[in-house]
C-alpha cells in the first residue's frame, strides 16, 4: 500500500489554539517524503446549538493534499476535543473527493484526559449522501475514573454501534446498522465529535489515524 499524505485537523493543547501540524507517523511503512500541510489553510467554524463554543475544524479537501509517487490511499489523523472550563467543543472533519474506501475502527484512542464511562461520535457520510452515526463509549466502568484499572481502561473509546442518520445522539435507540468494526465504506467526508469525557480533567481530546483509499 502507498500513502499519498498525512494531514490533521487538531485542536491545540485542547482547550488552546486552533492550527494544523503535520503529523509524523510512528509507521516506518508509511513515507512522507516531500508531503507538507500548509502552515495556515483554511478553517471553517460554525457555531450549533452547544452551550460554550462549537467549532468544526476542517483539514481541507483532498484535492489540496500532495499525491507522493502515484499513491492510492490518504492518511488524516483527526482529533476532536470537549473542553469543560471555558466550555469548548472542537470537532474535527475531512471530506474526500472522489469517494475513498474507510475501515470502521474498533476504538479511538484518547490523547488528553480520559473517557470514563462518556461518549464520541463518529459520522460518515457515504457516496450515495446519506450519513451513518458511529457511537464509542469510554471503556472504563466509572464516570470519573480513580483507580489505575479504571484510568487505563478510560484510556479510550470503544465501539457500540452505528445507526442510520447525521448528528445522532449517543448512546442511540436507533437499530443498529449491520456494519462493525473492520466494515469498510465508500464516503466523501468524516467528522469526529467527543461529548463529554472524565470530569477531572478538565478537557478530553479523542484523535482517529483515518485511512482512506481509493
Amino acid at each position: 500500500m502507498r500513502v499519498s499524505a498525512v494531514v490533521v485537523a487538531v485542536a491545540i493543547g485542547g482547550c488552546g489554539r486552533i492550527g494544523f501540524d503535520p503529523v509524523a507517523p510512528d509507521d516506518a511503512g508509511i513515507v512522507l517524503a516531500d508531503a507538507w500541510v500548509p502552515i495556515d489553510p483554511p478553517v471553517d467554524a460554525h457555531v450549533e446549538e452547544d452551550a460554550g463554543t462549537f467549532e468544526e475544524i476542517d483539514a481541507g479537501s483532498d484535492a489540496g493534499v500532495p499525491v507522493i509517487d502515484g499513491g492510492s490511499c490518504t492518511v488524516v489523523m483527526l482529533r476532536a476535543s470537549e473542553c469543560a472550563d471555558p466550555p469548548r467543543t472542537t470537532v474535527a472533519s475531512h471530506s474526500f473527493s472522489p469517494a475513498r474506501s474507510v475501515t470502521i475502527p474498533l476504538w479511538l484512542d484518547v490523547s488528553d484526559g480520559n473517557a470514563g464511562d462518556h461518549w464520541t461520535r463518529l459520522e460518515l457520510e457515504r457516496s450515495d449522501g446519506s450519513w451513518i452515526s458511529c457511537c464509542y463509549q469510554g471503556g472504563s466502568s466509572e464516570g470519573d475514573p480513580q483507580s489505575t484499572v479504571e484510568i487505563a481502561r478510560g484510556e479510550r473509546y470503544v465501539y457500540e454501534r452505528c445507526v442510520d442518520g447525521e448528528r445522532a445522539s449517543c448512546p442511540s435507540t436507533r437499530s443498529r446498522l449491520a456494519i462493525v468494526p473492520s466494515s469498510s465504506i465508500e464516503v466523501t467526508s468524516a467528522r469526529l465529535r467527543v461529548f463529554d469525557g472524565a470530569p477531572s480533567y478538565g478537557v478530553t481530546e479523542v484523535e482517529w489515524s483515518l485511512e482512506a483509499c481509493r
